[in-house]
């Protein structure tokens, strides 16, 4: 089994690499993770194979857990913001009613 016989972890060239909310400077900034089989290696181990592949598809389901965390924190946020807001508001009011 060859180098060439596995898909590369690593997007090949950055357009590859952006997927939707994945565009962000700061995680381009960072370290991307790549599993390379050495092809010596992958000859004498029947199991490799499998082990990349699990890695691999561990490696996608996290990442893609980790931007519906993000998307769900951004939501949350918002409601929050609009909630304060809100609040804010409603004290501007009574506050406004108190002084008249």
């Amino acid at each position: 089994m060859t180098r060439e016989a596995l898909p590369s972890l690593r997007p090949q060239d950055s357009a590859q690499g952006i997927r939707l909310g994945m565009d962000d400077s700061r995680r381009r900034a960072r370290p991307s993770v790549s599993l390379q089989l050495e092809p010596a290696a992958a000859d004498t181990h029947p199991t490799l194979r499998a082990a990349y592949a699990f890695l691999y598809n561990e490696l996608h389901q996290f990442q893609d857990s980790m931007e519906d965390l993000k998307r769900q924190s951004r939501r949350e946020h918002e409601d929050l913001r609009r909630e304060v807001r809100d609040l804010t508001l409603q004290t501007q009011d009574v506050l406004r009613e108190i002084q008249e």
